[in-house]
């Protein structure tokens, strides 16, 4: 989590507020996330984050994303200026950059000539509250998902593989062995969720995929009703899994309990060394050294 909270000297508002950019420790590791720019005016509330992913294509040598919010009473064209300049000082050695964010009235075709807007999908109604500008091509794909927030999607395709073939190979041996692999061995399509939590069934998976129907169907009132059933659904599944953690706490099955009571509230692995715990809680039970008295200089008879 970068933040960038809102300093209201500087902003004239009356309530607090700032910006949050959330980075996915799979995608990027938090030591190649540094913050390049800061900015909060009256008119933007603008942050820079500088990202060096563990995979990203060969043409560009980093990311940065820039995360904007323009009040609704902002000056536009002022706004436009800071994001013009701020762009240009951080396109440097090639990078990969993206503007998100809540740009009200501000438009900004004419200020980023460059770049392209890739949400195309209506957010809430017939509006697109959000946009997301990028200066690559083809680089995004756009679609709405429940409750009235856009998804973008990678679609770009490196430059190298863009490029024609320019050599011809013999894929004789490698179609024949495929050939092989396709009759002999079975395939089953299987449909991985990694991230759902332990507590989700199949009775809160029917509820989603009526909220989606009801979504794709634009029926606002049937969204609020599967919400409203998938709530106390979600209600009761955690009861019934922190009752099972109980029981196993009951049974003496501490790893277990522990395992669960990490899954409920997020915490990963740390790392951490039990053995310099141990010296640490324990250092009040081990008797000081005894200190050594100092040498006297040579030469020198007290």
């Amino acid at each position: 989590m970068v933040r960038a909270d809102e300093d209201r000297t500087l902003s004239c508002k009356k309530s607090a507020g700032g910006l949050i950019l959330y980075v996915n420790t799979k995608w990027c590791n938090p030591r190649h996330v540094t913050v390049k720019e800061i900015i909060c005016t009256p008119d933007i509330e603008l942050l820079a984050v500088g990202l060096r992913p563990y995979y990203l294509p060969r043409e560009f040598s980093h990311a940065i994303v820039v995360v904007v919010y323009i009040p609704p009473s902002a000056n536009a064209a002022r706004a436009c200026d800071i994001i013009h300049s701020t762009v240009v000082r951080l396109q440097t050695d090639h990078p990969f950059l993206t503007i998100n964010g809540d740009f009200n009235h501000a438009k900004l075709p004419k200020t980023l000539t460059g770049f392209t807007q890739y949400v195309k999908c209506s957010t809430k109604e017939n509006k697109i509250l959000d946009m997301m500008y990028a200066n690559v091509k083809e680089a995004y794909s756009s679609s709405a998902l429940p409750p009235w927030a856009p998804l973008t999607t990678t679609s770009y395709i490196q430059a190298r593989c863009q490029a024609p073939a320019c050599h011809h190979q013999d894929w004789c041996i490698t179609l024949y062995i495929r050939t092989c692999e396709e009759s002999i061995i079975p395939t089953k399509k299987v449909r991985c969720f990694p991230n759902n939590k332990p507590w989700i069934n199949k009775n809160i998976k029917a509820l989603l995929n009526r909220k989606k129907r009801a979504f794709m169907a634009k029926d606002r009132k049937g969204v609020k009703s599967v919400q409203k059933e998938l709530k106390g659904e979600l209600r009761r599944a955690k009861k019934g899994y922190k009752e099972k953690i109980e029981g196993k706490l009951e049974d003496n099955n501490t790893r277990e309990v522990w395992d669960g009571l990490k899954k409920i509230t997020g915490q990963k692995q740390s790392g951490l060394d039990k053995g310099g715990l141990n010296l640490f809680f324990n250092r009040f039970d081990v008797s000081p050294p005894t200190p050594t008295p100092p040498t006297p200089p040579a030469g020198r008879v007290s």
